[in-house]
């Protein structure tokens, strides 16, 4: 978005805001509520899956594919 795009919106949900009704004011600061709790970065789930990814790959180094060998083997597979 451009500033002058932010600029834009931010005066129209004002004016919004500033017409309405009390339910339109729970909802909006509902929303607001949500998206400021709305976690940042990994939840503990995806972090644990992650180091568990990463210790296997440092406990077995040559288990992996190159990316050499996985571009050809899916060029293979799709004929391209």
């Amino acid at each position: 978005m451009t500033m002058g795009v932010t600029i834009d919106l931010k005066k129209q949900i004002v004016e919004k805001i500033n017409s309405a009704d009390d339910k339109l004011l729970r909802m909006i600061n509902a929303l607001v509520d949500s998206y400021q709790e709305e976690e940042v970065g990994l939840s503990p789930v995806h972090k644990e899956i992650l180091d568990e990814r990463v210790k296997f790959h440092h406990e077995h180094p040559n288990d992996g594919k190159s990316w050499e060998e996985i571009k050809n083997s899916l060029m293979q597979k799709y004929d391209l």
